[in-house]
């Protein structure tokens, strides 16, 4: 499968599940400059592509720099490494309820973390959970799973509510 086509399959998948998608950024590669420019770092290839051909649904790099940036200037006022932000960890999806996918952005083809905010008041590197080898694998566990994020936290149904007592 070519990477186009796999791109175009990871938007149909979800917009069926999810009813629709983000539009294509129209001007990627400028977008994929100015966040590395910001960031300081460039973005793995699997990332560029995968930004570029299938959007901000997959790897949302406005919220990734932002987040990434506010993090980073609030850990450079922390006195301990323990309570930093991950050096090129990468914010590259809100899954809601405190939780996001992050991308190591230091090895090549680096792994795909969880992040939970909601996790105590344990240190940051205590807070990230790979989830999976690879950009790519992740997605293509998007995929299996028929359009649901791997690790996104699960809504609590009415029927497995509680009643009231």
């Amino acid at each position: 499968m070519t990477r186009r086509e796999f791109a175009r399959l990871l938007r149909k998948v979800h917009r069926a599940q999810l009813g629709e998608i983000l539009p294509l950024p129209e001007e990627p590669d400028e977008l994929i400059e100015e966040a590395e420019g910001e960031l300081g770092f460039a973005l793995p290839e699997a990332a560029r592509y995968v930004f570029t051909l299938a959007g901000p649904d997959f790897v949302d790099l406005p919220f990734g720099v932002a987040e990434y940036l506010g993090r980073c200037r609030r850990a450079a006022t922390r006195p301990s490494k323990d309570t930093g932000w991950r050096d090129k960890m990468l914010p590259i999806k809100d899954l809601g309820s405190d939780c996001w996918v992050c991308l190591d952005c230091k090895p090549k083809n680096g792994p795909v973390y969880l992040f939970r905010e909601d996790e105590g008041e344990t240190t940051w590197p205590d807070k990230f959970e790979q989830i999976a080898p690879t950009l790519i694998e992740y997605l293509r566990a998007f995929l299996d799973a028929e359009g649901v994020f791997p690790g996104a936290p699960e809504e609590e149904s009415p029927a497995e509510e509680s009643p009231a007592e």
